[in-house]
C-alpha cells in the first residue's frame, strides 16, 4: 500500500459530470408567460371604491373634452361645477391595479360587503362547552393549553 500523503489544497480537483457548455451552446426550452394571479382584499376593493366616489379632479370643459372617454358606466353624477370624477383608467395606475378588475369590483360593488367574512362555526355549542371546560379548570387550579 503506499504512504498516506498530505492533499495540496491550491490543487483543484475533478468535478464528476459532464463538463458544463457555454451559453451558446445550450439548450434552451422558451414556455409561455403565465398571467400572475392576482388576489385583493375586501379592503382593497373597498378602498378602490372609496377613492373612486371621493376624489374630484378638476375639469375645463374645452380643454379636457374627450368624447366619452372620460365617463363611467353607472357613475354617480359630480355635483361640484368644474369638477368630476376619477375615471377606473386614473384609479387603476394609483393603485397598481388592472383596469379591467376596477371595472368588474365597480359593477359589483352592491354584493361586495354582503359577503359575510366573519367566522361561523359549524357547531356552534362547542363553544358553550369550551368554555365550561375552561372554568372547571380553573376553578380545579390546573393549567389550560391547546393539547
Amino acid at each position: 500500500m503506499p504512504p498516506l500523503v498530505a492533499i495540496d489544497p491550491n490543487i483543484r480537483r475533478k468535478r464528476p459530470g459532464p463538463k458544463s457548455k457555454p451559453l451558446c451552446e445550450r439548450h434552451i426550452t422558451y414556455f409561455p408567460i403565465k398571467r400572475i394571479q392576482r388576489n385583493y382584499s375586501n379592503n382593497k376593493k373597498t378602498q378602490v371604491l372609496k377613492f373612486l366616489l371621493a376624489h374630484f379632479i378638476p375639469f375645463d370643459s374645452k380643454s379636457e373634452a374627450l368624447p366619452g372617454g372620460r365617463q363611467r358606466t353607472n357613475a354617480p353624477i359630480c355635483d361640484k361645477p368644474g369638477y368630476q370624477l376619477l375615471t377606473f383608467k386614473e384609479a387603476s395606475v394609483y393603485f397598481k391595479i388592472p383596469e379591467k378588475t376596477i371595472n368588474n369590483w365597480w359593477k359589483s360593488c352592491d354584493t361586495l360587503n354582503d359577503r359575510n367574512t366573519k367566522f361561523n362555526p359549524q357547531w356552534p355549542e362547542l363553544k358553550s362547552e369550551l368554555l365550561e371546560a375552561f372554568a372547571v379548570r380553573r376553578d380545579l387550579r390546573k393549567p389550560v393549553s391547546w393539547r
